[in-house]
């Protein structure tokens, strides 16, 4: 796989697309709310929500390297880009090969 290959899954699809749109509309939502607000609360939860199957491997790396202390912002902002970017790889690929699977004609190795 090339980069072209990865970039087309991970960002050019539609349906990945519309992912990192989502996961875009919520990061910029949250980051108004705690810029603006006077208790932001747990604005910052529904990003992660998003990025859950993947943020669990995050958060359980930043348990195993900082113990009991809370994570730097720097890492949970970077884990949740970090997780978005695969799952929207994965998605992409899922569609690449659901798409392979319906096309008619001979099917390639």
């Amino acid at each position: 796989m090339n980069a072209r290959t990865f970039i087309r899954l991970t960002v050019t699809n539609r349906a990945s697309a519309i992912y990192l749109g989502l996961i875009g509309c919520l990061a910029a939502m949250a980051t108004a709310v705690t810029l603006f607000a006077d208790d932001p609360g747990f604005v910052w939860v529904w990003p992660v929500f998003l990025a859950l199957p993947t943020f669990f491997l995050v958060g359980a790396l930043g348990e195993a390297v900082w113990g009991g202390t809370p994570m730097p912002d720097w890492f949970f902002f970077g884990g949740i880009l970090l997780s978005v970017l695969i799952q929207s790889f994965a998605l992409g690929a899922l569609l690449e090969g659901l798409r392979r699977r319906t096309r008619p004609g001979p099917r390639r190795a």
